[in-house]
């Protein structure tokens, strides 16, 4: 008797190695998630608590970060209104402009570099028209549509006469680096991956809200 619950004792325990293996990342992509996620909702609600949570800058105490973000924010929304501007390397305006949090999205992948950083590729599937056409914006409201060729834009005047057809972002993949802060992630790096970029045809006019 003793011997069987030997053997089923080494058995579970060789289940439960072998089961861990198939997946050594498992741990690590579920710590990477979180902390992106609470990056989108911080840069989304301007919160300098959950910023300082989440997100690394350079020669910046963590009390900066809100006012550091407010302002990229700022110029983000003046350099709009012109047709042209510049990511950051945290990728605030990125996240921002893709409005990252109002699509689906999931993981693709996560490299680990050593035990203190990691690169997380994650995969957007836009839906732009939907969210115009349930929202509850205004007419009148802008919002920008990514477009062909990257990095460009449509904006779209709810309740106006808009281009149709038009070539919208519909899929595209970013990379996301991190770095390990006293046994906490932070998010240090975004960037797209050119090579992943899809569009879609939209005949969408977004006439009314």
């Amino acid at each position: 008797m003793g011997s069987l619950f030997l053997n089923a004792g080494t058995s579970l325990l060789a289940l439960s190695l072998l089961l861990g293996c198939q997946n050594p990342n498992a741990q690590l992509t579920d710590d990477l998630k979180r902390c992106f996620n609470t990056y989108t909702q911080a840069i989304e609600k301007l919160d300098g608590a959950l910023l300082a949570s989440s997100v690394y800058f350079p020669d910046m105490e963590p009390a900066a970060y809100r006012n550091h973000v407010k302002e990229l924010l700022v110029d983000y929304l003046l350099a709009l209104q012109n047709g042209k501007f510049g990511f950051d390397q945290q990728g605030v305006l990125l996240i921002r402009f893709l409005g990252v949090g109002h699509h689906r999205y999931g993981v693709v992948s996560v490299t680990p570099n050593g035990t203190d950083q990691a690169t997380m590729r994650i995969g957007i599937h836009f839906a732009y028209d939907a969210n115009i056409r349930f929202s509850d914006l205004e007419p009148g409201s802008l919002v920008y549509v990514p477009k062909k060729p990257w990095p460009e834009y449509y904006t779209i005047e709810i309740g106006g006469e808009n281009e149709v057809p038009r070539e919208q972002l519909s899929y595209l993949e970013i990379d996301v680096d991190f770095q390990r802060m006293a046994q906490e992630w932070r998010v240090i790096q975004c960037r797209v991956v050119p090579e992943t970029i899809v569009y879609e045809v939209s005949f969408e006019a977004h006439g009314s809200p």
